[in-house]
C-alpha cells in the first residue's frame, strides 16, 4: 500500500503485476493443480484489497509471460484466475496475458469479459534488442546495428504489429503493448533509432504501452546504474 500510495500520489497509473517470475516457477505451477487453486485463492484476497484503489488509476495483470509448455493449461488456469480477480473487483481492467506474452495474442480466443485489454511484448528484432544478453542460453553476438537493408519499422510492421492490429480488430479487442526495449549492449543511436520506430508504430494504432524498463540493462535513463537521487530520463 505505501509504494502504491506513493505512486498514485504522483498522478501515474499502475498496472499491478508480478512481472517475470522465474520459468521453474511458471513449470512448477503449471504441473501442480493444488499450487493452481492457491494462486487463484491469492489473487481473489490480493484482488479484494486493490479494489479499493480507482478503476481509472490502477490496473490488474495477474501473470506476466507464463511460459507455460502446454497453451491449454495457461489459458483454462489463467480464465480461473480472472474469474476470482474479477468477483473480487469488479469494476477493474483486467489485462490478459498469451501463454508467451508476445504476438501470439493474435492466436487467442477472446474472453468474454469485455472490461479487459490484451497484453502484447515486442522485442522485434531479438537479435538486435537483445545481443549480448548474459541470461540466455545462446550466444547472441554484439554488434547488430539497427535500421539496416532488413531490420526496420516496415520489417516490425509486417512480422509483428499487422498481425497483432488485425486480430484486436477483427475482434474488437483492446491493445496494451506491455514490453518493448532493447539492451544497452546496442550502440546508443540505434537504441534511439529503434524505440522512436516502436513508439511511432505503437501510437499509429493507438495502444497503451510500457518500456521496459526504467533502469539496468534495457534502462531508459541517461546512467542506468546512477543512485536513486541522481537518475534523470534520457530526453532522446
Amino acid at each position: 500500500r505505501v509504494v502504491l500510495d506513493l505512486i498514485l500520489k504522483h498522478n501515474l497509473a499502475v498496472v499491478f503485476n508480478p512481472v517475470h517470475p522465474a520459468r521453474e516457477y511458471s513449470h512448477r505451477v503449471e504441473a501442480d493443480s493444488i499450487l493452481q487453486t492457491s494462486y487463484v485463492k491469492f489473487w481473489a484476497a490480493l484482488a479484494k484489497e486493490l479494489s479499493h484503489y480507482s478503476p481509472e488509476r490502477l490496473f490488474i495483470e495477474p501473470w506476466n509471460e507464463p511460459f507455460f509448455k502446454e497453451p491449454t493449461t495457461w489459458y483454462t488456469f489463467n480464465n480461473k484466475m480472472l474469474a476470482a480477480i474479477r468477483q473480487s473487483a469488479p469494476f477493474h481492467t483486467l489485462v490478459v496475458s498469451p501463454v508467451r506474452g508476445n504476438d501470439d495474442v493474435s492466436e487467442m480466443t477472446p474472453i468474454a469479459d469485455r472490461n479487459v485489454v490484451y497484453s502484447t511484448h515486442c522485442y522485434l528484432p531479438f537479435e538486435f534488442t537483445h545481443q549480448g544478453a548474459p541470461w540466455l542460453k545462446y550466444n547472441l553476438p554484439t554488434g547488430m546495428r539497427y535500421p539496416n537493408e532488413k531490420w526496420n519499422a516496415d520489417f516490425i510492421k509486417v512480422n509483428f504489429i499487422s498481425n497483432v492490429a488485425k486480430w484486436a480488430q477483427k475482434h474488437d479487442a483492446k491493445i496494451y503493448m506491455g514490453e518493448y526495449g532493447v539492451l544497452n549492449t546496442a550502440t546508443y543511436p540505434d537504441r534511439v533509432a529503434w524505440l522512436t520506430d516502436m513508439s511511432m508504430l505503437i501510437k499509429q494504432q493507438n495502444w497503451a504501452s510500457a518500456l521496459w524498463c526504467y533502469a539496468h540493462g534495457f534502462s531508459i535513463l541517461e546512467d542506468g546504474k546512477a543512485a536513486s537521487g541522481q537518475r534523470k530520463f534520457d530526453k532522446q
